[in-house]
């Protein structure tokens, strides 16, 4: 598939293309939650994560995408997990700490009471 701009999609999801061909790298963190959490503790876990890494780096809040996908009974029947929500951190970033960004939003679920799991970081690069 290709962007209006003529160039390949990388991701499945739009919000992360987007963010990719605007700033041409991006790292995805990539967590399982045992629940379903609200726009007001995203908020809540992004502020900690924004607060976090900038004393690591100059992120900019324009450089962070949140995708929130409900794993819910017959998706979870098919892929033989739980029910319950993953969720991308898309980062446009070069040189972020990927060990401060995970350990941050899991402790940011860990404060809200939500069982989570890491599951994995992943590094695109635009090569147009």
């Amino acid at each position: 598939m290709k962007t209006t701009s003529g160039i390949d999609k990388v991701f499945i999801y739009p919000e992360l293309n987007e963010l990719l061909f605007k700033f041409e790298k991006v790292k995805t963190f990539t967590f399982f939650v045992y629940g379903s959490p609200n726009e007001e503790e995203l908020n809540i876990i992004n502020k900690g994560l924004y607060f976090k890494v900038v004393h690591a780096t100059e992120i900019v809040k324009e450089r962070v995408v949140v995708i929130v996908e409900p794993i819910l009974e017959e998706q979870a029947n098919l892929l033989n997990c739980y029910q319950g929500t993953r969720m991308i951190f898309g980062i446009a970033q070069n040189d972020i700490d990927e060990e401060i960004v995970r350990d941050t939003i899991l402790d940011g679920f860990s404060y809200l009471r939500y069982k989570a799991e890491y599951l994995g970081t992943k590094e695109t690069e635009n090569n147009v």
